[in-house]
């Protein structure tokens, strides 16, 4: 039985080959195995050079770069293909094209819905994909280009609608370097995703560096200004009263605002020296966090029941009255909260890993990250220096 050898698949373009004028592209790789495809471009003789096989003339320049677009991407097919034979690389080629002039929003769309993501991190997807759509150069699979990477970090730090006139009932964005790094970092998966799947030919993120930024300062309370928080009379506001005690519950169990939203009596937790601590999983990672709950926050327990609920806006609104009437002239915020639990904790001498697993923090540098060490402390742990 006769079985056909293939060399080595070659492309080139041939002109005129059905006297009608029209230049078409040849994959050929021996006598019998050979394809020819229709580039779409009809010229005369005085317009093509048969030695170079490439247009001449006036229209030499436009008409080559499209040719020498279409050779490269047959040449890539030849490339991935597992056969030599012409046929069944001019079908990889098809395939391949139709892909790349498929919708990338749609593709992209249907990979978010299917990926089991955490609620917070399915939301920043979101987020990139409606910015995707505002921005309106990346909608194909060849549209996943360097310069169109690099046009849309520069959309979004400079113009994005969002960023003065947002729609109806939203805020207006502002974007750090950070914030814009969040952006390609839900983005850059897929991308490598369709670089794997051989649906682009480049990973664009190859050829466009993500600065990451610095991040913004951690604000936490001192010891001080937190008792000097704790201390204000606010009996006479029930509504500043309620914040201020929600923010203690959280300075003294290190809960961010979602997991003290998330808090139920059933978590708590009691050791056999009789201590309570609270023990759950972080609403925004999953992590495991396992805090004490210190007398200050089982007082809030104790005089509501339950902790106290306001949603998130209201709630920094009244902590900066309450920052105000206390004398602190930081910007308080409820994880402002959070991050003088975690602070203080490593003031009073709890070790970085402990205190890691009390936050619920997936890794050390993040506790080294959410902290910051006062002067005093600096002063009091360099004592032995001195002596």
């Amino acid at each position: 039985m006769y079985v056909e050898k293939f060399m080595e698949a070659h492309v080139r373009f041939v002109w005129n080959r059905k006297r009608n004028n029209k230049v078409e592209l040849e994959i050929y790789s021996s006598n019998t195995s050979r394809k020819f495809i229709s580039t779409g471009i009809t010229i005369q003789p005085e317009e093509w050079d048969p030695d170079m096989r490439q247009a001449v003339g006036k229209r030499a320049k436009v008409i080559n770069a499209h040719l020498s677009g279409l050779q490269k991407e047959m040449e890539e097919a030849v490339r991935l293909s597992d056969t030599q034979d012409a046929a069944a690389i001019l079908e990889l080629y098809k395939r391949r094209r139709a892909v790349k002039e498929t919708d990338f929003l749609s593709w992209l769309s249907e990979r978010i819905d299917e990926s089991p993501d955490r609620p917070s991190t399915r939301k920043h997807k979101i987020t990139m994909l409606e910015s995707l759509k505002r921005f309106g150069k990346i909608r194909r699979f060849q549209d996943l280009t360097p310069s169109n990477i690099a046009g849309y970090d520069i959309w979004l730090q400079k113009d994005d609608p969002w960023l003065k006139r947002p729609p109806r009932g939203h805020k207006a964005v502002k974007r750090s370097r950070s914030g814009l790094h969040n952006y390609h970092k839900s983005l850059k998966p897929y991308i490598a995703l369709a670089y794997r799947l051989q649906l682009i030919d480049i990973n664009p993120y190859d050829h466009f560096k993500d600065e990451k930024g610095k991040e913004g300062e951690v604000v936490s309370l001192t010891h001080a200004e937190l008792v000097r928080l704790i201390g204000l009379d606010l009996s006479g506001n029930e509504f500043l009263c309620k914040a201020r005690d929600l923010f203690v519950f959280q300075a003294f169990t290190g809960l961010a605002y979602v997991d003290a939203m998330d808090f139920s009596q059933r978590k708590i937790v009691v050791a056999d020296d009789g201590r309570k601590f609270i023990s759950g999983k972080r609403v925004k990672t999953d992590a495991k966090y396992y805090t004490p709950l210190l007398p200050e926050a089982e007082a809030v327990l104790e005089k509501y029941g339950h902790v106290p609920y306001i949603d998130n806006g209201s709630y920094n609104a009244r902590l900066k009255v309450i920052a105000v009437m206390a004398g602190i002239g930081k910007r308080v915020t409820s994880h402002v909260a959070r991050h003088t639990f975690i602070t203080l904790s490593l003031e009073a001498g709890a070790a970085p890993n402990v205190v890691q697993r009390m936050a619920g923090h997936t890794s050390l540098s993040m506790t080294e990250r959410y902290t910051h060490l006062s002067d005093e402390y600096i002063e009091k742990g360099s004592e032995m220096l001195f002596r």
